[in-house]
């Protein structure tokens, strides 16, 4: 078992940590403790995996003409005092941040808690955060705690993109077996096909909206109604992918609008953990295992990271379309540069904004510079992720508004 050690240091910070929130109680505090350490647990078990740092993306794409028009960061006064982090480390990308916040900020001093992008809503619930730097959406059940003491949602600000193939929230691909002459799909046909009936949907937060449901007439089952013919016409689509996890959260988001139980009956899932303590005459099913048999069912149609999924040559990637008329886009670099991509991923920094308050002014700071040409650049060069678009950048910064 992989070892995670807590220093004293912080087991004190956690202990002494109070929140701030405005119905807060010991009781809460204690409940959300025992949470963060048992996601130090997890990570000696492998079930939550830090970003891999020891490759680099493409910079060759024509990023340095859209960087230069993002707003150069200006101090808006020289910041003294400390900012706690809380969450993932983003392959060490947060401390290149952190580092080049500190050129224009030297009496800022940075308190980290890098331990997992699953401890981002939790740390900032207990009050020992003040942001927290994920490479996931954060999943629903994660912002209980969050909602219980603050009542609302944390504020999200989406800072960076998703990597190509490299492990650092790596792009999701749809796939199908290569003998199978379908090519391109939709959104909504994605969730006709993964997904099932619902009454609703969640855009945001807690709030299930009836706009967002939809009923069994919507189902896709065959392949006929894609318009295949012959062979394929009255064949099953047999549907493929994850069980848990940061990838699960993203379609379960993006697909089946934040539905939690409404897939496909037929969906055979797959787990993301390929260090889990299992019985002996047992196996873990793991991705590998879904693409092997992905690859030996011609009726497959499943969805996975990219990186893997292009060792499985019997398998091959859609293009995808947000709206029935198109453009159908295939992924590639530049389609995740440009976010045109309709399955793009995010990383993305949270912090606290409750009702009626605004952001704390150094942690706007911070982010205003995260967003700004230097920090975009530093994400650039540290070569993980792809900075953001200035367009996006821009809409990001808003938010802090």
């Amino acid at each position: 078992m992989k070892s995670v050690t807590v220093s004293h240091a912080e087991q004190a910070s956690l202990t002494a940590a109070t929140i701030n929130g405005p119905r807060a109680t010991a009781g809460r505090i204690l409940h959300f403790r025992s949470a963060w350490f048992a996601l130090v647990a997890l990570a000696g078990f492998g079930l939550i995996s830090p970003a891999r740092g020891d490759v680099k993306q493409p910079t060759n794409l024509g990023f340095d003409a859209d960087l230069a028009s993002l707003p150069h960061y200006k101090p808006t006064r020289e910041w003294i005092g400390i900012l706690r982090i809380g969450g993932g480390p983003l392959g060490g990308l947060v401390n290149k941040w952190e580092a080049g916040f500190q050129k224009f900020h030297p009496r800022i001093k940075f308190r980290d808690n890098l331990l997992s992008s699953e401890a981002v809503s939790v740390s900032l619930a207990m009050g020992v955060s003040d942001l927290g730097t994920t490479g996931d959406l954060v999943k629903r059940v994660e912002l209980i705690p969050y909602n219980v003491v603050f009542g609302c949602m944390p504020l999200q600000v989406t800072v960076g993109t998703g990597s190509l193939d490299i492990g650092s929230t790596p792009a999701l691909v749809i796939l199908s077996h290569k003998d199978n002459p379908i090519s391109k799909l939709t959104i909504k046909q994605l969730d006709g096909i993964f997904g099932s009936a619902r009454t609703g949907g969640f855009a945001d937060g807690y709030i299930l909206r009836s706009t967002l449901g939809r009923t069994a007439k919507d189902d896709i089952r065959t392949w006929g109604q894609l318009g295949l013919t012959g062979e394929w016409a009255d064949k099953q689509i047999q549907t493929y992918g994850y069980a848990m996890g940061g990838f699960f959260t993203f379609m379960q988001q993006r697909i089946l609008k934040g539905a939690e139980i409404n897939w496909n009956p037929n969906y055979r899932q797959y787990s993301t953990a390929t260090r889990t303590p299992i019985e002996e005459g047992d196996q873990a099913l793991t991705i590998p295992h879904m693409f092997r048999d992905m690859s030996q069912d011609r009726y497959s149609l499943g969805w996975g990271p990219y990186e893997i999924s292009k060792s499985y040559p019997s398998l091959k990637p859609l293009a995808l379309a947000e709206n029935d008329g198109g453009p159908y886009i295939e992924l590639s670099a530049e389609s995740l540069r440009d976010r045109s991509y309709p399955l793009v991923r995010d990383i993305y920094i949270y912090t606290n904004r409750p009702p009626g308050h605004d952001v704390d002014p150094k942690v706007k700071e911070f982010i205003t510079y995260v967003l700004s040409y230097e920090g975009q650049l530093v994400a650039l060069e540290d070569g993980r992720y792809f900075p953001l678009p200035a367009v996006k950048a821009r809409e990001e910064l808003r938010k802090l508004e």
